[in-house]
């Protein structure tokens, strides 16, 4: 454990609403394979459940850290997804989470913050379900990365 690291961890809210439609899924596949019908209609069914399951673990929140190598993006597991070193940060910032009118209609934050590496290959997005925007511009700008003010209205 890095003790200069900084999280910024999703929302736990949004983790055990995934953990419960996980859960769900894996039951409805199982039982989509031993419950009624031919075996091909099963299978049929046990892969479209399983194909929502890779959807959601696809999509499941990312940990921000930031230390003194760069900023990082961890997955599942605490696996690393993505990582830009301080020098490559190239452009940050604002983008939709989910684009469309539907999120502002039902009163959901829809902006995400972005940082975007140099190469444009790496991207490591602060959404609305994690905390403190306003501390990881802070700590980014510490550490040298360059956000203009202008990039974050």
């Amino acid at each position: 454990m890095n003790p200069e690291a900084i999280r910024f961890p999703s929302n736990l809210r949004v983790k055990i609403l995934l953990l419960s439609a996980l859960a769900v899924d894996l039951l409805c596949a199982g039982a989509a394979l031993f419950v009624g019908g031919s075996a091909g209609n099963r299978l049929y069914d046990a892969t479209v459940i399983i194909a929502f399951v890779a959807f959601k673990l696809y999509f499941w929140p990312r940990e921000i850290v930031l230390d003194q190598f760069g900023i990082h993006s961890l997955g599942l597991f605490s696996r690393l997804n993505t990582h830009i070193p301080w020098n490559e940060i190239g452009d940050v910032g604002l983008a939709t989470e989910v684009p469309g009118f539907g999120p502002l209609a039902l009163g959901c934050r829809n902006e995400t913050l972005e940082f975007h590496s140099t190469t444009g290959t790496a991207c490591v997005a602060h959404t609305s379900h994690h905390p403190d925007r306003d501390r990881l511009v802070r700590e980014a700008r510490l550490r040298g990365a360059v956000i203009d003010d202008s990039a974050l209205t």
